[in-house]
């Protein structure tokens, strides 16, 4: 009987070290996993922040350039209706050396449908008449 009792309290002690080597494993893999994963959770948090910081200094550098844009725009147009207006044209004319006209000696030349025109050249008599 003690046999018994003593091969049986042996029995329960190894399957009490097999459970408990395998609990320990349970946790060691558990205690790991975590580990892991915790990792894994600060790395995609640190990427989410660096991606979010880089997307606000993207806006704040674009605003930035829209200001600058549109300070441009508004220059330009000033530049713009500076250099349409009627006093920039008439300053332009002055410098081409333009020359009024009498419209009293503006002549025409009379053609008539029926006529064909050749082109030759004319002495300085026939420009005479044809001014007159």
């Amino acid at each position: 009987m003690y046999n018994f009792i003593h091969s049986h309290s042996l029995v329960k002690n190894n399957s009490l070290r097999v459970s408990s080597f395998k609990l320990l494993f349970l946790l060691r893999f558990f205690l790991i996993f975590n580990v892991l994963l915790i990792t894994i959770f600060l790395a995609f948090y640190l990427f989410q922040i660096t991606d979010e910081i880089s997307k606000i200094y993207s806006i704040k550098n674009y605003k930035e350039k829209i200001i600058k844009l549109s300070n441009e725009n508004k220059a330009l147009e000033v530049n713009l209706i500076e250099n349409n207006s009627l006093d920039k044209v008439a300053e332009l004319i002055t410098s081409f050396n333009f020359e009024k006209v009498n419209p009293n000696k503006i002549h025409f030349i009379k053609v008539m449908d029926y006529q064909i025109v050749s082109q030759r050249v004319l002495s300085n008599k026939e420009n005479e008449k044809l001014a007159h």
